[in-house]
């Protein structure tokens, strides 16, 4: 598998240090690096063409430092890429990036620590966002945090140059980050220490759905006072097919025919409701690939309609009312969602951190093997008093009545509809939809749990949550 689209950005706070060039060679290297941007080189002329020459690309572009201060180093490599420079300042560079037939923009900054003069930073870009409307990622050293949960340690400093305001105002996405929580830090002469998050990478939605598995790591910090970011267009770990679990789309069942084609498979398997829920999921896998991967494509309303449920349905934003066609903001919420769950890497007991898939599973599998095994108890266990109050016998007679099939239908019409579903892969949406073809068997199965003697391991979460009454064996005075 190729390696995906590697990104590396660094305050290196000064560029002129030997050791710092064989340090980024190495960063490079190992982390497949086709860009790299290097802020606040502080040098330039003949020095600083030495170390850029001698850091391996085919291709740069160089915002020189002003003496001590700012500059921007852009290089790239030419043999995945396109690179084209389309704008530059003396806080950013801007470059357009083609891969195969598509394009989407670049812009790395170094914003300047004098207020006013980084305050023309966010005015210049207003101008950049402008004159194009192709997805884009701009990233690097801002100089400034959007809110105190971005700092830690020193005296509160509220630098206000309109950096949230810029963000808000082009509905900039933060990429997140995996990592340390801070990206720089100082000591003060009273050594006290400072941390805040000043580099990140933010992108507008056009280029979060372009590249929804991309991500920011933050690197150990070495030599500067700077931590390195390096950004992925992807993720670099994929789940087996054979992990694969099924999760049943509720825009499934606004499709023609669904409900016989569901009445058919389910009155031709046996067992109970639970074994003939599963017997649903190949079929509905099956034809899923069959039917809604293929001919749906011709039924544009349709489509549009199942997308909006089916979006809704993993935003999990339960807020929004059904028929508000903003497909655009569910697909983006589950992005965000999908994003923040995935894992990267993992530290093995020794600290040392792997992407290697066949290690992450045994530091997996070695954690909650040590969690959950069994330890030597300390002490005794004693009776507790009983601060339960006796039941009276109405109580104890209602708990031990007999489960009604209207109790059964209205625990399960209370489950929101697109709730998690269990591990069955179906949510309350489904049961709800067939209810006159179900409903039998859920209840039979609902009031067996009452009278045997133990549960099956594999039983529906959702099936769980219909019983609403405390079974015969709990209920004691």
């Amino acid at each position: 598998m190729p390696f995906p689209l590697m990104i590396l950005i660094w305050n290196v706070r000064g560029a002129g240090d030997k050791s710092l060039s064989k340090i980024l060679k190495n960063i490079i290297q190992l982390n497949h690096v086709e860009v790299l941007a290097v802020l606040e080189p502080r040098i330039s002329g003949d020095k600083a063409m030495r170390v850029v020459n001698g850091l391996g690309f085919t291709n740069h572009h160089i915002v020189d430092a002003n003496g001590f201060s700012g500059g921007i180093w852009l290089l790239w490599n030419c043999s995945n890429i396109h690179l084209n420079i389309v704008a530059c300042s003396s806080q950013s560079i801007t470059a357009m990036i083609t891969q195969g037939s598509s394009s989407w923009i670049l812009t790395v900054v170094y914003a300047h620590p004098c207020l006013r003069i980084k305050r023309s930073l966010w005015t210049y870009l207003d101008g950049v966002s402008s004159t194009n409307n192709l997805p884009w990622l701009v990233t690097g050293d801002f100089n400034e945090i959007v809110d105190d949960s971005e700092k830690k340690g020193g005296r509160a400093v509220h630098c206000n140059s309109g950096f949230a305001d810029w963000i808000g105002r082009h509905h900039l996405v933060d990429l997140g980050f995996s990592g340390a929580q801070f990206t720089w830090y100082k000591k003060n002469v009273h050594g006290e220490t400072l941390w805040e998050r000043l580099d990140r990478g933010l992108c507008n939605i056009t280029w979060r759905h372009k590249f929804p598995e991309g991500f920011v790591r933050h690197l150990p910090r070495v030599k500067s006072d700077h931590y390195p970011l390096l950004i992925s267009l992807n993720f670099a770990q994929y789940p087996h097919s054979e992990f694969k679990i099924f999760r049943f789309q509720a825009m499934w069942m606004l499709h023609q025919g669904f409900k016989d084609f569901v009445s058919a498979i389910w009155n031709n398997s046996n067992g109970n409701a639970m074994c003939k829920t599963f017997s649903l999921t190949k079929a509905l896998t099956d034809r899923n690939k069959e039917v809604f991967e293929k001919k749906l494509l011709g039924d544009l309303n349709v489509i549009l309609e199942q997308e909006e449920l089916f979006w809704l349905q993993k935003s999990r934003n339960i807020w929004l009312k059904e028929g508000d066609k903003n497909t655009k903001f569910f697909h983006l919420s589950i992005v965000v969602r999908k994003r923040r769950n995935k894992i990267e890497g993992l530290n093995d007991s020794d600290g040392n951190w792997t992407t290697e898939k066949s290690d992450m599973q045994a530091i997996v599998t070695s954690h909650f093997k040590d969690l959950f095994s069994s330890k030597t108890r300390i002490g005794e266990m004693v009776d507790l008093p009983q601060f339960f109050p006796d039941l009276d016998s109405t109580d104890l007679n209602f708990l031990n009545s007999e489960v009604a099939d209207v109790d059964i239908k209205l625990s399960l019409f209370s489950i929101g509809g697109l709730k998690a579903p269990g591990p069955d892969g179906f949510p309350a949406k489904f049961f709800h939809d067939h209810w006159t073809l179900c409903s039998s068997d859920i209840c039979d199965l609902v009031k067996d749990c009452f009278t045997s003697s133990s549960l099956p391991d594999n039983l529906n979460n959702t099936l769980i949550a219909l019983v609403p009454k405390v079974p015969n064996a709990l209920a004691m005075s």
